[in-house]
């Protein structure tokens, strides 16, 4: 394989595959953080029968992130909606605070049956202890407790993430001691 390089006028090279992204600059196909378990579902939504913001609080060290995988159905008519993943710190309240990234919007005629479904982001994002990722509307003012997507959540517990919810204005709902079937991917 050969790989490109910069030659500086002083005659310095620098291989253009290592600016910023590890050796190669994609993201890997393979998740290096995965949880899965699967018991029940949270609706993703802006009514007062489903939260805004639906994702998980990362506890695990800091790490990169590209792209997330959540295990996500639809409920009722979706087809409509289209979904964003975002990774936000959080404030003292526990409210978001800081947007750090948005993924690509996912089409809601595209989940069709539970499963899992990718939100990709285009660069590489940090996503530091306590700060969130989750999956909202791309319309939070569009209030439809009928068609929503929901997100999977397990009763059972991961020593790295927590399951968490927001309002529309993305004040902090609740953050439960269970976890969220997600997997995280970096740049390989």
């Amino acid at each position: 394989m050969v790989m490109p390089v910069l030659v500086w006028a002083n005659g310095g090279v620098f291989p253009c595959g290592s600016w910023g992204h590890g050796s190669g600059g994609t993201c890997s196909s393979t998740a290096d953080f995965s949880y899965t378990s699967l018991d029940s579902y949270r609706s993703i939504g802006s009514d007062i029968y489903t939260d805004s913001y639906v994702g998980i609080k990362w506890q695990g060290t800091d790490r990169s992130v590209c792209r997330v995988d959540f295990y996500l159905q639809e409920s009722g008519d979706i087809s409509s909606l289209s979904f964003k993943a975002s990774v936000y710190t959080i404030n003292g309240d526990g409210d978001l605070d800081t947007l750090i990234g948005t993924s690509d919007t996912l089409a809601g005629s595209s989940i069709t049956a539970a499963g899992w479904y990718t939100f990709t982001f285009s660069s590489e994002l940090t996503l530091a202890t306590n700060s969130v990722i989750v999956v909202s509307r791309t319309d939070p003012t569009n209030d439809d407790g009928t068609n929503k997507a929901q997100m999977n959540y397990t009763y059972n517990t991961s020593a790295d993430t927590d399951f968490v919810y927001f309002t529309s204005t993305g004040d902090y709902v609740n953050a439960l001691d269970r976890a969220s079937a997600v997997r995280l991917y970096s740049y390989e």
